[in-house]
């Protein structure tokens, strides 16, 4: 049986950077201002994003890393 994982606050706010940004570029291509390649190369770029955020989050927000969304 599979382990259930709750996220605690730095993965949520992580989701939802990601979320936000491929919502806006599957937006962008659904509405035909971007071709199949650049929403391509937008999505690896938001990885690369999140890479450069989890390096200078996970040393300066560890605190985040132990508290659950919307706690107090």
């Amino acid at each position: 049986m599979p382990t259930e994982k709750a996220a605690n606050l730095y993965d949520w706010i992580i989701s939802r950077i990601h979320l936000g940004f491929t919502e806006m570029a599957d937006n962008l291509y659904g509405d035909g201002r971007l071709n199949q390649e650049e929403r391509k190369t937008l999505s690896g770029a938001i990885g690369s994003d999140l890479d450069a955020f989890n390096m200078f989050a996970g040393e300066n927000l560890t605190r985040l890393k132990v508290r659950m969304p919307y706690e107090d």
